[in-house]
């Protein structure tokens, strides 16, 4: 083995380096790799537990959005609902009122004929009561020569 080694150009020096080497290593690892990978598994830790936070926040989002949109749409529907009533009661308002002008109307339209048969009726009677004046008075212009 000792041969080998000196074949490859190892001596004691080699074993002084590598032992250096290995107290730098601890040494580094303890100073300065340590808290390095401390470090690097808090960032890890946070961005998972802040990637938690952030798909809960969206869950939470989610779930009021689509709480928005049934009362939204539950709003529309009570709106449609009275929406439809007032329109109904518009519609029988109108229908009443309608039904209230044309029973006014045909109601004028019976008196104005009452009080035209009424007028007819009285100025036949007093036709018929001066034709026997007019006919005498008629006849005796007639005799009379015209006077």
């Amino acid at each position: 083995m000792l041969t080998i080694l000196q074949q490859l150009g190892v001596d004691a020096s080699f074993f002084w380096q590598f032992g250096i080497f290995l107290v730098l290593w601890f040494a580094l690892s303890k100073i300065f790799f340590g808290p390095f990978h401390a470090l690097i598994r808090q960032r890890h830790e946070r961005m998972v537990e802040d990637r938690e936070a952030a798909e809960k926040l969206v869950a939470q989002a989610e779930q009021k959005l689509e709480e928005y949109r049934r009362m939204i749409a539950a709003a529309k529907d009570r709106a449609k609902r009275e929406s439809d009533a007032i329109l109904e009661s518009a519609k029988a308002e109108e229908n009443k009122i309608l039904g209230d002008a044309r029973d006014r109307a045909k109601q004028i339209t019976q008196d104005a004929l009452r009080e035209l048969e009424q007028q007819r009726s009285r100025l036949q009677a007093e036709l018929e009561a001066q034709v026997e004046t007019l006919a005498s008075q008629v006849a005796a212009k007639v005799i009379g020569g015209g006077r």
